[in-house]
């Protein structure tokens, strides 16, 4: 590693620190009492901030560097590298194998280097702009370049240990050969689990778990030397069939062809990313974000894999910097970059436009509009008529279009019986199976569940970039089930969840398809460094949950782990209502069940319109024309039918489908394939709030969407599920365990203080002794998580305030509600840090930990207590009605005259009727009905 943090001696670096705080000491003891129960928060923030740096070393005992580092690695979530991307040192200098530390002498020599955004971008938004795309207008592509590969490039640099294909589809590796593997890397292979591969015992149960049909099958799995791949060679749907110029050197290696999941975690995370990088069918375009404003698609060549690096993208790169340009002179502005990219002809020129939403983009993008109208037409979808409007334009269709044309010719052509199940997931890696269902089966990376702080920041990362995705392209989605039940409380999602669940209108979900399946989305590098797929399910046209294999209708896929957000579309269907059903009763009088005026555009007489009774008889007469198991797979969904029937009790038990769609279309309700029921008044309008700390829309009855599907308190306040406590105090949810031992009441620990009020009625004093507990007893993810989030739970708090304020007319909170969406709304920033940023960083910390512990624990200890101060200083000021966010300029007059301070201020802190405050007001039940903020 390079840089001062590391390479300054700790003789000459004491001298040099010593003689600058003898300049400031003075300054020291007159200005601040440092951290005691006297600290003064705004002395200290007037001191300059090279004095400030001095007397924090000499009050930590560490160095400025090693603090400034920690508190920016935990406690600072902005998109700021530590270092530049140096081509010497970050590209062309060998990581790992017998080779470390030596040079590759030219760009064409190198065989491995790890995804680098400063680099791919760099080349990335050059190549675009020197208008260097084939002449068919498809740009190279390969995952290798923009899938996180750190690990898999170790067995990339083996040559005297290179591994066979059954080290990568045994339940754990061969430890002989694992052992001459990184003694050949110089490091480990993988942290997880690592250790236990020394223990005897455990080592021989992890190798009598191997499956071993997969031995006898493993043709099937893998390919040798992928250099000579056969061209003929077909994959399935999800192979390329072709490893012709495929980009890596890897003579005599192991390439995946098909996944095998049943390994323990650390050997599926190299399988996977062998299956992606070797064998994985290319996307059919990327699509570019400018933060949430618009997206600019390029197709992407299909027919070959070539990296930077034999595309000659990155040599096009350094040759544009002249000839006689040393490495270390080249530089990597990616950001820059794409700020000119944007700005460019390239990008004028492939922005999406999308003539049938660019209505809705105008209603998102209005900011004066504080919720958006959803149609009843939102929620219908005539795939015939969509099919002969897409093949009477064949010609010119796009690619995308295409392939949506065959989808819904697929789609159409088979019983929703037979439906086959489209997303897999890596449900059975070894001593992960609770947790595998989670992960996109391609690209799982490691038991990110391992660590909880790693999977918040990338469902973190996930959650922002749909948003900003759906809104950039005028696309309607909304908060759904548990990640609405999360944002509810604090603007973020629950931290044990492991997806996100949005919903679209069925109508948006086809444009989704039309436009952007299989197109991998590049988050705006100004904003992170996001990388995701769009992938839309096969039988989008089939509206009732079937065999059950595809309740889910999309997923916008992280490639970097395999985490997703779940998108589920709503639509008229025949599936017998089992909630709702006071509304049915109600609405359904007026209707006459056997007056038939809709029928279900997407049934094919005599094709898919069969109930399953009689498709029963169908298969009977003709056999052949059915999948095999067609009869015993029926007998089993009907099976399945009965006992649900036993279970709940629907009201339309005795109508036919197509009473059932005709009912429903009347009534306007609509579900998606997991029997979940609205009608469109429970859903519309949908209200623009902020949701991870960008815009994000939800239900204006989301309370009353809520109670349909889960026990809902009505208590905003303290509350406990299962072993976590949400403590409003901090905005966040925190284990029992944790709470317990940080209270102290019974003295276990005398390092910390005790807090013997209850935890449900905590004074602010007894905050500020649980935030010091944090800091003293390490809990430093805690507190930067409560540190990172202030904001953006302060946010909805007073949200909260204004929507349940009882004393403000409907139009007086819709428009401090715009006024505070657009005024503080815009300011806030991500609760988590960039998750590729955050492993960087992760890195130079533990190489300093390594080189400098006694520093590195003296920096956290500081910085931590310092951070624990400065939460309670905000939540001081919650308390005491003075948040300085809360104060904002506006032209606009404002709705609430007695809230203004001076000519164009309007302080919040005075707006809304506060449902808590720190140490002050206890929850109210706030969450007993929905806010009242819109006329029917």
């Amino acid at each position: 590693m390079s840089g001062s943090l590391v390479h300054i001696p700790r003789k000459k670096r004491f001298i040099h620190v010593l003689l600058a705080f003898v300049t400031v000491i003075v300054l020291y003891q007159l200005l601040v009492p440092f951290y005691t129960d006297e600290f003064d928060y705004l002395s200290y923030r007037r001191i300059s901030d090279t004095s400030k740096a001095n007397i924090d070393a000499f009050k930590a005992n560490s160095s400025p560097d090693v603090i400034r580092f920690y508190e920016k690695f935990k406690y600072d979530t902005s998109l700021e590298y530590p270092t530049e991307y140096d081509l010497q040192e970050d590209f062309f200098k060998i990581k790992y194998g017998s080779n470390k530390g030596e040079y590759w002498d030219q760009v064409k020599d190198v065989k491995f280097y790890d995804s680098d955004p400063r680099l791919e971008w760099s080349v990335l938004a050059y190549d675009l702009m020197q208008g260097n795309e084939k002449s068919d207008d498809k740009i190279p592509f390969a995952w290798y370049d923009w899938i996180d590969s750190h690990d898999y490039n170790k067995l990339l640099s083996l040559k005297e240990n290179k591994v066979d294909c059954e080290f990568l589809f045994h339940n754990a590796f061969p430890r002989d050969k694992l052992r001459l593997a990184e003694g050949e890397i110089g490091e480990r292979l993988f942290s997880y689990d690592r250790d236990s591969y020394d223990n005897d015992k455990w080592y021989e149960r992890a190798v009598n778990n191997s499956d071993g049909n997969v031995i006898l099958l493993l043709k099937k799995h893998y390919y040798v030397d992928p250099s000579n791949w056969p061209t003929s060679n077909k994959l399935g749907n999800d192979g390329n069939g072709s490893l012709t110029d495929t980009m890596m050197s890897y003579d005599n290696g192991v390439a995946t062809l098909d996944l095998f999941d049943k390994v323990r975690p650390e050997v599926y995370q190299l399988q996977a990313r062998s299956y992606v990088i070797n064998t994985l069918v290319h996307p059919l375009s990327i699509t570019i974000m400018n933060s949430d404003k618009e997206s600019y698609q390029y197709l992407v060549d299909r027919d070959s894999r070539k990296n930077i690096i034999t595309s000659g993208r990155l040599q096009r790169f350094i040759d544009g910097h002249g000839p006689e340009t040393p490495r270390k002179s080249i530089k990597f502005d990616h950001i820059n970059k794409f700020k000119q990219f944007v700005e460019s002809d390239s990008a004028k020129e492939h922005k999406v436009v999308i003539d049938e939403i660019i209505a809705n983009k105008q209603r998102q993008s209005d900011d004066s509009m504080p919720y958006v109208v959803l149609n009843e037409n939102d929620f219908e979808f005539d795939a015939m008529a969509k099919i002969k409007e897409l093949e009477a334009r064949s010609d010119d269709l796009t690619p995308h279009e295409k392939s949506y044309l065959d989808s819904l010719k697929f789609s159409t052509s088979f019983h929703y019986a037979f439906a086959p199940k489209y997303f897999l997931e890596s449900s059975h890696v070894q001593s992960f199976k609770k947790y595998g269902n989670h992960f996109d089966k391609r690209f799982f990376n490691g038991p990110l569940i391992a660590d909880p702080f790693q999977m918040e920041m990338r469902l973190d990362s996930l959650i922002r970039n749909y948003q900003k995705f759906v809104k950039a392209n005028g696309l309607i989605s909304w908060l759904a089930h548990g990640t609405m039940y999360g944002w509810m409380y604090n603007g973020r999602t629950f931290p044990w969840d492991n997806d996100a669940d949005m919903q679209m209108p069925i109508k948006h979900l086809n444009l989704l398809a039309q436009h952007f399946n299989q197109t991998v989305v590049l988050e705006d590098p100004s904003e992170g460094n996001g990388k995701f797929l769009i992938d839309v399910s096969s039988s989008i046209t089939t509206r009732v949950n079937g065999n059950g294999f595809n309740n889910i209708d999309a997923r916008f896929i992280d490639l970097d782990s395999g985490l997703y957000v779940d998108i589920t579309g709503l639509s008229v269907s025949s599936t017998p209502i089992f909630d709702i059903i006071n509304y049915y009763k109600q609405q359904s009088k007026n209707v006459d069940v056997n007056d038939i005026k809709f029928k279900d555009p997407n049934l094919i007489e005599g094709k898919t319109d069969f109930t399953l009774q009689e498709l029963l008889v169908e298969i009977d007469k003709d056999p052949k024309k059915y999948p095999n198991n067609a009869k015993k797979d029926v007998n089993n969904m009907i099976q399945k039918w009965e006992k649900l029937k036993k279970k709940k009790v629907s009201i339309e038990e005795n109508l036919t489908p197509e009473q059932r769609y005709n009912m429903h279309h009347q009534l306007q309700i609509y579900n998606c394939r997991n029997f979940h029921f609205v009608n469109l008044n429970m859903i519309n309008p949908l209200v623009k709030t902020v949701f991870h700390g960008v815009p994000a829309l939800v239900p204006e009855k989301y309370v009353k969407v809520l109670k349909n599907e889960y026990k809902v308190s009505n208590q905003y306040g303290f509350l406990t599920y299962k072993t976590n406590s949400f403590v409003p105090e901090f905005g966040s949810w925190i284990s029992v365990s944790d709470l317990s031992t940080l209270m102290n009441k019974n003295q276990n620990d005398p390092k910390l203080k005790p807090v013997y009020e209850p935890i449900n009625s905590l004074k602010i004093d007894d905050v500020y002794k649980l935030l010091e507990n944090m800091a003293t007893s390490g809990y430093s993810l805690m507190l930067s998580t409560i540190h990172n989030a202030l904001s953006l739970n302060a946010y909805r708090v007073k949200e909260l305030d204004i929507t349940y304020d009882k004393d403000l007319s409907r139009d007086e909170k819709l428009d401090l509600l715009d006024i505070f969406r657009n005024k503080v709304g815009t300011t806030l920033t991500a609760s988590q840090k960039d998750p590729w940023l955050h492993g960087l960083e992760l890195r130079i910390w533990n190489e300093l930990t390594k080189e400098r512990p006694d520093d590195c624990s003296n920096a956290r200890s500081f910085v931590d207590n310092k951070k624990a101060y400065e939460i309670w200083d905000s939540l001081l000021k919650a308390s005491e009605g003075s948040n300085p966010m809360f104060r904002v300029f506006t032209s606009e007059r404002s709705p609430v005259e007695s809230a203004m301070i001076t000519d164009n201020l309007l302080d919040f802190n005075k707006v809304g009727s506060p449902v808590y405050l720190p140490g002050k007001s206890r929850g109210i039940n706030i969450f007993k009905s929905d806010p009242q903020l819109l006329d029917n």
